[in-house]
């Protein structure tokens, strides 16, 4: 037992691959009374989850389950009970998870006396199964009720590692609903009790999250020392799963930083972890994420082969509309960046049926939004047609209203460019119809943001080009023109 109970620790600390190592040594022994068979194959179940294996798991955890409720070993069956709830939801399959958990609690109601810690703790262990059940289908009010309730069971019985686990579980659902501060605030109250607790694996789970929190909210510096943080540890585990998953969260980071070559080396790398691991749903963001790097880099040949490897995956996984929307989205981008566009007008449908699409990508309809509003702006030089800018003028509030409720720094970034161009344009147009006041305070949120950001080039060019407004009579054609060629 003594080797069981350290093998407990090991799983808790995220050493799945040194637990693997000590099943493969150590085999079932005939000497292991009921409880010790039962504690290893539920540890053995728990280190194939750890390790993505899952679906090897369940026969093994249905059969503890029978033979327990048989034999009345009630913690035996609850510990199977959570660790099968935990095996469906890895295998995706989360309203089955939510099932079993059920299954589980409906047995501890059943049970006269249940004040006895190892009660309490399991039950706050199903909670919080239940929880994360809900969080991976998309329902946050249950997600947060449940995981609340589970908080309160773990601080009972002054269980740290329940705790923490709960704190960040709160904090990434509030992070999912856009409440940024608290998708903060809880997260870094865990990450304290995980450093306390010398845990390195749920630690650097923490500095990854916070990482995709402040990749949302656009404040890239953040989310690149968070992540930088995150993956050493990672990789010291020698996690293919959260490696992986790491280096996918950091690819567009390093594109916003400029970092094209190290942000395709990443790709690469990911891509071959990914389809080792099988996981099919996230190579097509891998491939889409490659399609904006070459385009960055103005390799238009490399942004078309890569897309048209994005739209045989639909064939080579069976999958019709297998990343459709940013399949489309990559298309139009790369028809946009050509040199040789036939047809203006199908760029802009492409882009407005992106924007109206009933897909809930935010990622999506606001890039379309952005670039179809470039496009307009392109438009309006050559039609003088002011209803274009009345169009520009919904869509650049649009992302920025987005911006400001969700706290998304770069949205607002891009809608304070549009709206400067679009004021730029109209000054162009027609003489005194330009906001000097609302110029003025554009530029100040730009530069507050570029600063927050760590973003030195940004504030340059934007002081170089503000006074270049404010001091002389600009020759707005040629302004327009370096603004896009500086791609900002």
């Amino acid at each position: 037992m003594l080797a069981l109970n350290e093998i407990e620790k090991l799983l808790q600390y995220g050493k799945f691959i040194e637990s693997s190592n000590w099943f493969k040594r150590n085999k079932l022994s005939e000497e292991f009374n009921k409880k010790e068979k039962n504690l290893y194959k539920i540890l053995y179940c728990q280190t194939m989850i750890g390790l993505k294996d899952a679906e090897i798991t369940l026969p093994i955890l249905d059969e503890i389950i029978k033979e327990t409720t048989k034999e009345k070993l009630e913690m035996d069956f609850f510990k199977a009970i959570i660790t099968k709830g935990l095996a469906m939801e890895v295998c995706q399959k989360y309203k089955e998870s939510l099932e079993i958990v059920e299954q589980g609690l409906e047995f501890l109601k059943s049970i006269p006396i249940k004040k006895q810690k190892n009660y309490q703790l399991q039950k706050a262990k199903m909670l919080k199964q239940k929880g994360t059940s809900y969080y991976q289908l998309n329902d946050n009010k249950k997600t947060l009720f449940y995981s609340k309730l589970a908080l309160k069971e773990y601080e009972k019985l002054n269980n740290t590692n329940g705790i923490a686990e709960m704190l960040s579980i709160i904090g990434i659902t509030e992070g999912k609903k856009g409440n940024f501060t608290k998708a903060i605030e809880f997260p870094n109250e865990s990450l304290t009790l995980y450093i306390e607790m010398k845990n390195d694996y749920s630690t650097a789970i923490i500095y990854h999250y916070l990482g995709r929190i402040y990749t949302s909210k656009g404040e890239l510096n953040l989310a690149y020392d968070y992540m930088m943080k995150s993956l050493p540890i990672i990789l010291s585990f020698d996690d293919d799963y959260r490696i992986a998953i790491t280096m996918l969260h950091l690819i567009p980071i390093l594109i916003e930083k400029g970092e094209y070559a190290r942000a395709k080396e990443f790709s690469l790398e990911c891509l071959k972890l990914i389809e080792k691991l099988g996981y099919i749903e996230v190579v097509g963001i891998l491939y889409y994420r490659m399609i904006r790097i070459a385009l960055y880099e103005e390799d238009i040949a490399e942004a078309k082969k890569n897309l048209g490897i994005l739209y045989s995956l639909r064939e080579k996984y069976c999958i019709p509309d297998y990343y459709e929307e940013y399949y489309q989205l990559a298309k139009v981008l790369i028809m946009k960046n050509s040199e040789q566009i036939s047809d203006l007008t199908i760029v802009e449908e492409i882009f407005r049926n992106l924007i109206k699409g009933d897909h809930k990508n935010s990622e999506i309809i606001f890039e379309a939004m952005y670039n179809l509003s470039v496009l307009l702006l392109q438009e309006f030089q050559n039609t003088s047609n002011l209803e274009i800018l009345e169009e520009v003028d919904i869509l650049s509030k649009k992302i920025l209203e987005y911006g400001k409720r969700a706290e998304l720094a770069g949205l607002r970034i891009k809608s304070y460019n549009i709206r400067l161009l679009l004021l730029f344009i109209l000054e162009q147009f027609e003489e005194d119809s330009i906001n000097y006041q609302e110029v003025d305070s554009l530029f100040k949120e730009i530069q507050k943001l570029a600063e927050k950001l760590g973003l030195k080039t940004t504030i340059k060019q934007f002081s170089k080009q503000y006074s270049s407004f404010m001091n002389q009579k600009y020759v707005w054609e040629d302004f327009i023109k370096e603004y896009y060629s500086q791609n900002i």
